[in-house]
């Protein structure tokens, strides 16, 4: 049998230790929510757009329907900003022995846009923030 020799304060922490375990107190506790909005347009999928040639039937048949449009006139030809949002963020909390609580939050937004004039893509972009 292993003996240990505890004096003062040692022995007031080691009790106090063993309490809390046997009362089924937490020593460390974390909880992670995870949220995601939007459809994400992935660069493999960018690569598949052709400006001059993709038309708007296949922007739509292919990523859905944009989050928003946007009408403008410029040069005599009529278009659209097409744009499609992307939203995940993380939240994390924990604890460790009453000593630490701590909580992180992080967001990440990622916006696609297209440009359409006379129902094809003139050009793209993409717009992160963190």
């Amino acid at each position: 049998m292993l003996k240990l020799n505890l004096t003062g304060p040692l022995r007031c922490a080691a009790a106090l230790a063993l309490a809390m375990l046997l009362a089924g107190c937490n020593i460390v506790s974390g909880n992670k929510t995870v949220s995601v909005q939007g459809r994400r347009i992935t660069s493999a999928s960018l690569s598949q757009v052709q400006p001059d040639r993709t038309t708007s039937d296949w922007l739509e048949a292919a990523f859905g329907a944009p989050t928003s449009r946007r009408s403008f006139t410029r040069e005599g030809n009529h278009g659209e900003i097409w744009r499609y949002e992307y939203r995940r963020s993380e939240s994390s909390s924990g604890e460790f022995l009453f000593l630490y609580d701590g909580w992180q939050h992080k967001e990440e937004t990622v916006t696609t846009c297209f440009e359409v004039v006379n129902g094809k893509v003139v050009r793209y972009w993409t717009e992160k923030s963190p």
